[in-house]
């Protein structure tokens, strides 16, 4: 199908039956699934990252309050290709630490946001 594994083609034809399930049915459960297959297993894909990051997007929309999905979105400024902008990055970052203070991966978000600055890597 892409020049793949087998398994590669197992899992990309699940991730568009995922897709069409999501297309019936809003479910912030499914979004997170989805975003798993797509940023995990099929990381080989270009754009694989921004697709993930549009699902887990959609399931903190449906379900704003769940943090593991908040938590879930700091993975996306981590990655190589950093599709999760920096204002977003602090925003959901601060958010958690409000919820879960002792929250590992927040911390060091905001930490590499302070270094990147300190490098006038980014602007504000």
């Amino acid at each position: 199908m892409f020049s793949q594994d087998y398994s590669s083609e197992k899992e990309t034809v699940f991730y568009f039956f995922m897709l069409d399930w999501l297309y019936d049915e809003k479910n912030a459960m499914l979004e997170n699934i989805a975003c798993g297959i797509i940023s995990f297993c099929l990381t080989w894909m270009p754009g694989a990252y921004y697709l993930g990051m549009h699902h887990m997007e959609r399931a903190v929309a449906l379900e704003p309050d769940e943090i593991e999905y908040k938590k879930a979105m700091l993975l996306f400024f981590e990655v190589p290709e950093r599709p999760l902008s920096i204002e977003k990055a602090r925003f959901y970052a601060n958010q958690i630490l409000e919820v879960d203070p002792e929250y590992e991966s927040a911390h060091r978000v905001l930490a590499m946001i302070k270094t990147m600055k300190e490098r006038n890597e980014i602007s504000e």
